[in-house]
Order: structure tokens, then C-alpha cells, then sequence
């Protein structure tokens, strides 16, 4: 079905939805920046964007995905694709949230803010992106706000790198899954891996005993569940035991035990089990199409499976659908008290971790770039910190987003927190893909030679590294001037001077955001 029905050209298909969601954005912030506009457009417009938002960038990502496993051309796709298809989309979040709670009162900077934001989107649409970052503001200082967070975003993704010429822009665009490594350096001797997985393995063992202690086989399901709705933070662990009960009572125990005492007695015919089970794997697959509810949509396919089909045949009794439905609750409460009374890891937590690993990573691609002499090795180098990033981007905004699960008088800071942890993150990205850029290009890799440049690089990171170190513990850091890095002679020179300029600023924009989360903490 996918080849016959399948996209032709998921390169020109990955435009579109650039091309829509940016045009989307650029229509909703032009309508903000006018006064004479009726309350009405600009709620159309905002609603517009908000469904766009609740679509998710999976789609994109599937498209992506394909992109990449047939290695077709990459068209007009940005450098950095696949970090960009998660920076625009949590560009359209924050932006839907502004155009939905905005107050439409007449603030001349609110419209002068609105317009240039406009003004900035509509050079981001494919085959119209900016081939200068001249006419780019300074970066934001906090992200209190929601028109803060679209500014700090849509700031990161203009200073991402910009057009190289076709055959680097391929290159840069998507990376090949033959460069991605097999195994994430270091996780095998993380420590919270190692944590994790003895978390899982207490949840499972405890339902394995206690089902065999009562001579209860029919609950073993609990152990599946374990193993299905595992995960590493209280809030994401909330989250999705949210959905899994949700599921539950919706597959297996409306629609299952529904099906077992309800349906089945009066289906004689396969016709109808194909309609029964056609009709409840559409619904579960429609709700599995959106972006924060999609989980709930497996689990009700997953609950309902197990309790109504339990055999080839049609199910004569009750009690084995209960069994399971039983099973399923036993293990959310043994998870529950594991990963949230005896070992509870708090999402924020876990997120500053990750981000200090993103930012240790970066301080090292700085000293590697002057380490290594072979242009190969640092090439391969680079393709797996390209991978990382976008992954580190990734898992920090799924985080983000499971932070509302938490509980507790700190949840708010945990918010903000958040919400900073994710825009240091993109910004980092931004920092590092520029360098990564200035390697792919031939006429720039001179760059790694300069004995200026080398001391800036080695000064970048070390305080990348004393950045990651005090995010992880959660204080404070001294904070380097552009002078602290590079000498006058360096900033104005002819050959240098825009990539040294460049990168000293992506670094400001990090530091600042750093330093408002230590003022977190």
C-alpha cells in the first residue's frame, strides 16, 4: 500500500509543510501587527496555526525518514533538516499559545514586534531563505513570555546556517542512517541507564512474584505492561500512565469486555469480526494522529487486542478478559510507587542532565576541530555530534511537554525551567551546526588553523564545559565577554572576522539564556 500509494516525492511534500506552517505564521503575526484588523481574523488566523501545531511534526519526520533510507535530493530543504522540523515546531506551540491568549488591545511594540516576526517567517519559506543573517536583531535575554519564546526560536532557526551550494547543502540537509552510529556513545556507563534499567527490572520482578505468590497466571500481563510503559522521570512516567489507564478502560474494558459479553455471542461470521475490529483500529489510529494524545490511541489498539482477541476462536468467558484488564492496573500501581515514592527522578532533572551531556558534547567538537588533522575522521566526527544534537533537541522538547504532569509548590519554576532548558538547547544547536557548516565548506576549513581561532575555540570550550557543570549542579557560572575571547584584531579581521563575529554571538545568546537559568535554580 505505501508503494502503490505511497508520496512520490517526500522532498517536495517535507517543502510543503515548511511551506504552509511558515505562511501560516506569517499570515497570523501580519494580522497581529494591524490595528484596524477585526478580532475575528486573528483568531481564524491563530486557529489555523493552533491545528497546525496539534498535527505534531511526526508527518514530517515520517517524510524525512524517507528522504533519507532512499537518499533522494533534498531540493530546497534547509541545512539541518531534521533539527529544523523540531525548532519549527515548537515555534508553531508557542506561537499558537500567543495567537490563542494574546490580548488584542493596540501596543505599538506589541505590533512592531508581531511585524517583524511576520517579516522573519516569510524568509523562511523554502526557496526563500535568507542568504545573510545581517538583519538579525540581537537574541532575547529571558523567555518569560510567549512572544519571548517565538522570538528566541525563530532567532535560532535565522542563524542557522544558510545556503552553501547544492552538493554541500545535500550533504547537510539530511544525514545518511549509514553515518548514524549503531550504539549512543557513552550510554552503556551512563549511570541513569543504568539506574533506569534497574527500575524496570524492581517493577517487573514485583509482578512476577506477586502473580505467582497468588496463583494468579491470568495477571501476567502486568509485566508486558511494565515493559511497554516504562519510562525514566516522574512526569513522563505520569504521563504516560495517564494515557495507559485512559486506553484501558476505553480498549479493554468498554470496548473489550464490551465486545466479550456484548458482540460475540451474536457474531457467527467473519465479515463481522473484520468490521468490528476495522472500526476500533480506525478510531485508535485517528487518535494516534495528533501529538499529545497520540500514545492513548495505541494503548486503546493495544488493551482492547489483548482482552477480546485471546484466541482464534471467539471467547465464551469473562474472566480472562478481566484477568488482563487486572493485570494492566496492577503494574501502573507497582510503577507508580517505584517511579514516584521510592526512586522519583524529576523531569527537570533529568533535562538538565541531558543538556549538560549536549553541551559537554559541543566543548568537545570545539577542541576536536583542532585536534584532528585527518578531514575525514573529523568529518565522520561531526555526522555523529549532527545525529546526537538533534536528538538531545528532541528528547528535551518531548520532556518539556511531560512537564506539565508534575505536581507539587515548585511546579511553575519547574515550567520556566523547562521551558529555558529547551531554548538553551536549540540556541547550543545553532552554535554548533554554524561550525559544522564552516567544516563542510572547503574554502573555510583555513579556519581551523588560525592560532586565534584555536585559542577562541579552546576558550569556548571551557566554558561550555563550566556551563554544562553548572547547569547539572544547578548554580551559577561566570559569565566571558566577547573580549574575553578574542582579541580586537581578530574580530575585525578580513579573512576571520565574520566567522569569529558569528560565533562569539551564538555563544552571547547562549550564555544569556544559561544565566537566566541558573537564576532558576
Amino acid at each position: 500500500m505505501e508503494y502503490i500509494f505511497g508520496a512520490r516525492s517526500p522532498t517536495d511534500r517535507l517543502e510543503d509543510q515548511f511551506r504552509i506552517r511558515y505562511q501560516a505564521l506569517e499570515e497570523m503575526f501580519s494580522l497581529f501587527a494591524q490595528e484596524e484588523v477585526s478580532p475575528k481574523q486573528r483568531v481564524d488566523a491563530a486557529v489555523r496555526v493552533s491545528r497546525l501545531a496539534a498535527a505534531g511534526h511526526a508527518g514530517m519526520m515520517d517524510l524525512y525518514n524517507q528522504i533519507v533510507d532512499r537518499n533522494l535530493d533534498t531540493g530546497y530543504l534547509p541545512i539541518g533538516t531534521r533539527l529544523q522540523i523540531t525548532m519549527l515546531a515548537e515555534l508553531m506551540d508557542d506561537s499558537a499559545a500567543f495567537g490563542l491568549q494574546s490580548d488584542t488591545r493596540a501596543d505599538p511594540e506589541l505590533l512592531e514586534r508581531c511585524a517583524r516576526i511576520a517579516e522573519q517567517c516569510g524568509r523562511l519559506v523554502p526557496a526563500a531563505i535568507p542568504q545573510s543573517e545581517k538583519r538579525l536583531e540581537p537574541g532575547p535575554q529571558t523567555t518569560n513570555t510567549l512572544l519571548d519564546r517565538v522570538e528566541s526560536t525563530i532567532h535560532s532557526i535565522l542563524v542557522m546556517p544558510v545556503d552553501l551550494g547544492a552538493a554541500k547543502n545535500k550533504e547537510l540537509a539530511v544525514l545518511p542512517s549509514r553515518n548514524v552510529p549503531f550504539l549512543i556513545p557513552g550510554a552503556i556507563r551512563d549511570k541513569d541507564n543504568i539506574a533506569f534499567a534497574l527500575k524496570i527490572s524492581l517493577c517487573a520482578t514485583v509482578c512476577y512474584i506477586v502473580y505467582n505468590a497468588i496463583d494468579w497466571p491470568g495477571i501476567s500481563t502486568s509485566v508486558t505492561t511494565v515493559m511497554v510503559t516504562g519510562l525514566s522521570t516522574t512526569a513522563a512516567m505520569k504521563q504516560r500512565l495517564t494515557l495507559r489507564i485512559l486506553g484501558s478502560l476505553l480498549g479493554g474494558l468498554i470496548l473489550g469486555l464490551g465486545t466479550v459479553a456484548f458482540l460475540f455471542p451474536y457474531m457467527d461470521s467473519i465479515t463481522s469480526l473484520i468490521v468490528l475490529v476495522g472500526a476500533i483500529a480506525f478510531v485508535a489510529s485517528w487518535i494516534s494522529g495528533g501529538s499529545r494524545f497520540n500514545y492513548l490511541g495505541l494503548q486503546v489498539a493495544f488493551a482492547f487486542y489483548l482482552v477480546a482477541l485471546l484466541d482464534f476462536s471467539a471467547s465464551t468467558e469473562l474472566a480472562p478478559a478481566r484477568d488482563r484488564f487486572i493485570g494492566i492496573i496492577f503494574a501502573l500501581v507497582v510503577m507508580w510507587f517505584v517511579f514516584d515514592q521510592i526512586w522519583p527522578v524529576r523531569t527537570v532533572t533529568a533535562m538538565r542532565r541531558v543538556l549538560a551531556a549536549g553541551l559537554r558534547s559541543g566543548a568537545g567538537f570545539f577542541l576536536l576541530i583542532d585536534d584532528v588533522n585527518q578531514r575525514n575522521l573529523l568529518l565522520r566526527e561531526t555526522d555523529c555530534l549532527r545525529d546526537r544534537l538533534a536528538k538531545i533537541v528532541s528528547n528535551l522538547r518531548t520532556l518539556s511537554e511531560a512537564v506539565e504532569y508534575e505536581f507539587g509548590v515548585d511546579r511553575d519554576q519547574h515550567l520556566r525551567s523547562s521551558e529555558l532548558i529547551l531554548q538553551i538547547s536549540i540556541t547550543s544547536a545553532a552554535l554548533i551546526w554554524n561550525q559544522v557548516a564552516v567544516l563542510r565548506d572547503q574554502e573555510g576549513i583555513d579556519v581551523s588553523s588560525e592560532p586565534g581561532l584555536v585559542e577562541m575555540r579552546r576558550k569556548l570550550a571551557d566554558h561550555m564545559n563550566v556551563m554544562a557543570e553548572a547547569i547539572g549542579r544547578k548554580t551559577g557560572f561566570p559569565p566571558v565577554s566577547s573580549a574575553g575571547l578574542a582579541s580586537p584584531s581578530l574580530l575585525n579581521s578580513e579573512h576571520n572576522g565574520e566567522y569569529t563575529r558569528n560565533t562569539i554571538a551564538r555563544y552571547e545568546d547562549l550564555q544569556n539564556l544559561a544565566s537566566a537559568l541558573s537564576r532558576e535554580a
